[in-house]
């Protein structure tokens, strides 16, 4: 795997003059830690070899916290995101509940014309019962004779 992919290449196995190599710096982070934090004597009291340590133990951290930094503002925008979603969500929701509620009141109200409207026939189709029954039976009293004069 290639330096571009986070590997290592014969080349970086190589010291180079001004740069500390992997082991170096596994030995120095943790020691440069203790020489800021004042928890160990600094060996190399050199100011440029001393802070190379320091400056490559900043310059990590500075990546770490910019890297940091990268995800918790990613991490922002997707929670604004998801939580932008479950609002339309829940408006939708709400949105169909209203439709599904004013359906169903459309439906009862549909069923109580329709139920209103058969009382209203079947009285009416009473009544008119009654009426020829009583024509009826008044014609029948009378009787339905004709007299020719």
């Amino acid at each position: 795997m290639g330096a571009e992919h986070g590997g290592h290449t014969d080349v970086e196995e190589e010291a180079i003059p001004g740069r500390i190599n992997d082991g170096e710096q596994e030995q120095a982070l943790p020691h440069a830690r203790e020489v800021r934090q004042g928890a160990a004597p600094n060996p190399n009291p050199l100011p440029v070899r001393a802070d190379q340590p320091l400056f490559a133990e900043l310059a990590i951290e500075h990546m770490e916290v910019r890297l940091l930094e990268d995800q918790l503002q990613q991490l922002e925008r997707t929670r604004r995101a998801t939580e932008e979603h479950r609002q339309a969500v829940r408006e939708a929701l709400e949105a169909q509940r209203l439709r599904v509620r004013e359906q169903q009141q459309l439906e009862a109200y549909q069923k109580r014309m329709l139920a209103v409207e058969r009382e209203q026939a079947k009285r009416e189709s009473d009544r008119q019962d009654r009426e020829r029954q009583e024509r009826d039976r008044d014609r029948q009293e009378r009787g339905w004779g004709c007299t020719i004069m």
